[in-house]
């Protein structure tokens, strides 16, 4: 219908070759979710889970996008309480330390909605328009950063503009992540790392594309993938054995955190080229959520200056929540999915989908000028009491940074992605399935994916949306 966004199902064929039962795990990470997680964040979220609703969500990875910002939120804000706080300071140290891995969740998931994006295009129309790939990137992520980017030039410059572009110039060419001025805006420097991975993903694509066989251009990719993760663990064991840790010097840089975004692309890979393996793994839900668990927890545990996290300890997040991720999605919403699927019905569950919608401007938001302006107020009103201080300003920095990341969101990151579907829209030629009023059609992907799962078999069409 005019107006309205559509659904499409990718067509996927089979290969006819068995793979690797290594790979057949890494295969199942990522077939329903990137679609998803791509669509416009200025729609609501969809309430079940095979199903993505007209708005093209799902909830599942709304879900993860909330958790992982409230995860990164709170390492920013909950790290010091005073020694008044007890029992409540133990806990909420052992929440900030968990906090900064809210930052891989998103590596996991940009790596494999993004890989996702262009293996989709290929699939579907047999080669791939980087180009406008880029472009809509840009469209996606350039509006709100450099709003940020030059708020706070301007803010701070107080008529030093010298100074001032001595301070951002490194936020202005996106290499903040290896030059850090200003760490009131610290927070970009995840999005510069992936800005290069936007930068070098296109350009491995074009080179495949050119110099692969005809028949599957692609095949090198899954290899290409494996050395980045190889390369950068080797790098980070190197970096490791020749100097202390420090912030900027072992969790900012591309070439050792870009092996998360990589294996985010391997999963989306295997989603594509070898599906069948999903329907499998999908069998095995609780062993893949102790498997992620048990990987990230000794990340929750320990320090990140501790040696072991900033080197073997990241490989162990994005495989960690590759399979929290795999779980997640191909676990249907209400009692089909056991009690997780509940979960994902659930109030709770809504409310964090709603943040995660708006995660990216959130993220962009919540530092700086915020903490700033938290830090001055809240001891004026509570002059006497470091705990009510504590308390008081972790709940608002909470409240307010998801007040302004909805409002800059609105305001800048929606009317740009509704400019971008306007200029350069979404190219697909997967089939729509239209808004279904019948309840029984509408749960008709639910019970397709279901019998999926239950018979080890692909269905012909599988959901599939764009962002």
């Amino acid at each position: 219908m005019a107006g309205r966004t559509t659904i499409r199902p990718a067509l996927i064929s089979l290969p006819r070759h068995s793979e690797n039962q290594v790979f057949g795990i890494l295969d199942a990470v990522t077939n329903t979710i990137f679609a998803n997680a791509n669509a416009p964040a200025s729609e609501t979220p969809a309430v079940d889970a095979t199903t993505p609703d007209r708005s093209g969500r799902m909830i599942q990875l709304d879900v993860l996008r909330g958790v992982a910002i409230l995860l990164v939120l709170a390492s920013h804000r909950i790290a010091d309480p005073p020694a008044a706080a007890g029992w409540l300071g133990r806990a909420a140290l052992w929440v900030a330390c968990a906090g900064w891995t809210g930052v891989d969740l998103f590596f996991v998931l940009s790596g494999f909605l993004i890989g996702g994006l262009l293996l989709s295009e290929f699939q579907a129309r047999g080669h791939i328009d980087l180009s406008r790939f880029v472009v809509r990137r840009i469209f996606k992520i350039w509006p709100g950063y450099y709003l940020l980017v030059l708020t706070m030039l301007v803010v701070n410059a107080h008529g030093r503009w010298a100074w001032a572009w001595h301070i951002y110039w490194p936020n202005l060419l996106n290499v903040q992540n290896y030059i850090v001025r200003d760490t009131r805006i610290g927070q970009t420097w995840s999005l510069g790392v992936e800005e290069h991975f936007y930068i070098a993903l296109p350009l491995v694509f074009w080179a495949l594309l050119r110099v692969g066989s005809r028949a599957r251009p692609l095949t090198a990719l899954p290899w290409i993938a494996i050395v980045v993760v190889l390369g950068c663990n080797m790098i980070r064991w190197i970096e490791c054995n020749h100097q202390p840790y420090s912030v900027p010097a072992h969790q900012f840089p591309t070439h050792l955190r870009m092996d998360s975004l990589a294996f985010g692309v391997l999963l989306a890979y295997w989603y594509h080229f070898h599906p069948r393996t999903l329907a499998r793994i999908a069998q095995r839900r609780w062993i893949l959520l102790i498997l992620g668990f048990t990987l990230v927890a000794p990340m929750t545990l320990n320090a990140i200056t501790w040696p072991f996290i900033w080197t073997i300890g990241y490989t162990m997040l994005y495989l960690g929540y590759g399979g929290i991720l795999v779980a997640a999605v191909f676990t249907p919403v209400g009692p089909d999915g056991g009690w997780w699927g509940i979960c994902f019905r659930s109030r709770l569950a809504r409310a964090l989908a709603t943040v995660g919608i708006y995660s990216y401007s959130i993220y962009l938001w919540h530092y700086g000028l915020l903490r700033d302006a938290i830090a001055l107020i809240v001891p004026r009103a509570m002059p006497q009491n470091a705990l009510l201080q504590w308390i008081m300003g972790s709940v608002l920095y909470v409240g307010l940074s998801i007040a302004a990341g909805i409002v800059m969101a609105k305001l800048v990151e929606f009317p740009a992605l509704a400019l971008r579907e306007r200029l350069f829209p979404r190219r697909s030629t997967h089939l729509s399935i239209p808004h279904r009023r019948n309840p029984t059609e509408a749960a008709a992907p639910t019970l397709e994916l279901v019998g999926l799962i239950q018979s080890h078999r692909r269905p012909q069409h599988l959901p599939m949306l764009d962002r």
